[in-house]
């Protein structure tokens, strides 16, 4: 094979391995998700050697490398064939093991379909009665708090055994679930991530589940088991949300806990907000002044990193969702309301 086709042949693989999953994602339902668990569980423990995030230095590497094959090919006089050929080579090769690696999962039955949760869509009046329930939860924790009185940070680590166990507890539930011991790593440069509004993110060619240290403590847990249900095999954005709640809700740590039904109440809520404003509004009236001071903690947080960094990320992101055939894009997160009020309402 001459090495001049190398590149097209990349694509094209990855090109028909796409629109396959698209069209008969039958064919892949009955095996990919099981083997998808099984290589990046199996990765994960792999890379988990290795202290710190690989993810994070791919994501800065990546772009620095390139900018330095194009310096280094203009002082070398490279051909411009050789280097086109070069360039295109790598870009497929990346392509293709995503869209192996993860990418066919966007089409693959998700958590909320296996638990017979897919398709619903709740009205206000089930909204209210999900968030309240979740609001009681909240309400009645006897989640740590410092001086200031909003939930107290606890250690990455203490999170992360937490988190683990939930989805250790899951999977004795759910087959579709596997105990994944490989916890999440948290990301250096978080203020930078912040600016750009990333919280967490997972990267399929480490299997590494990675979280913005900077997030506050109300939702990293949450983050965590967000993250980590991806290595699950749940693509999409609000069944990542679903199975990370459900995991921390069955953690047996009360600041886990909490942060999932924080992060279900919120959701919720917003989700409530456009259904039935007053609603909403009589929601809220029912809160502890804890929590509370808790969601105007997040909203204060996050405000300060607005702008066009933030803007720019989130158009990122929303490109790629979209990509992946998510038609709501970034809305999709928010989606999770419908699968917490089937969830509640179905027990």
């Amino acid at each position: 094979m001459r090495k001049s086709t190398v590149p097209l042949l990349l694509f094209a693989l990855s090109l028909s391995s796409f629109v396959t999953a698209i069209v008969l994602p039958e064919l892949f339902a009955g095996w990919y998700p099981e083997l998808l668990r099984d290589v990046s569980h199996t990765l994960a423990r792999v890379t988990g050697f290795v202290p710190f995030a690989l993810s994070e230095l791919f994501m800065y590497a990546l772009p620095l490398s390139l900018i330095l094959y194009i310096i280094i090919s203009i002082i070398k006089r490279t051909k411009l064939r050789y280097f086109v050929r070069v360039i295109f080579t790598w870009a497929g090769a990346l392509l293709l093991s995503f869209i192996w690696l993860y990418g066919i999962a966007y089409f693959c039955p998700a958590p909320g379909e296996r638990m017979g949760l897919a398709g619903y869509t709740a009205n206000a009046s089930e909204l209210m009665e999900t968030a309240e329930h979740y609001r009681g939860i909240l309400n009645a924790s006897g989640v740590e708090r410092g001086a200031d009185g909003r939930t107290a940070r606890q250690p990455l680590t203490s999170y992360n055994n937490a988190v683990i166990n939930g989805y250790t507890r899951l999977a004795g539930t759910y087959d579709f679930i596997k105990a994944d011991p490989a916890p999440a790593k948290g990301l250096v440069l978080d203020v930078v991530q912040s600016h750009f509004g990333i919280s967490g993110m997972y990267i399929p060619w480490f299997a590494e589940s990675c979280v913005n240290l900077d997030t506050p403590p109300q939702n990293l847990p949450a983050v965590i088991a967000h993250e980590l249900a991806h290595r699950q095999g749940a693509a999409p954005e609000d069944e990542a949300n679903f199975l990370g709640i459900m995991a921390c809700l069955n953690s047996g740590d009360v600041n886990v806990e909490y942060s999932g039904a924080f992060l279900a109440f919120t959701y919720l809520s917003n989700a409530l907000g456009k259904a039935d404003p007053s609603a909403q509004a009589r929601l809220w009236a029912g809160l502890s002044d804890a929590v509370a001071e808790d969601l105007f903690g997040v909203r204060e947080h996050y405000a300060q990193y607005e702008g066009p960094l933030n803007d720019m990320g989130e158009k990122v992101n929303d490109t790629y969702l979209k990509a992946m055939q998510q038609e709501a894009g970034t809305q999709s997160y928010g989606m999770v309301a419908d699968l917490l009020a089937a969830e509640y309402i179905k027990r």
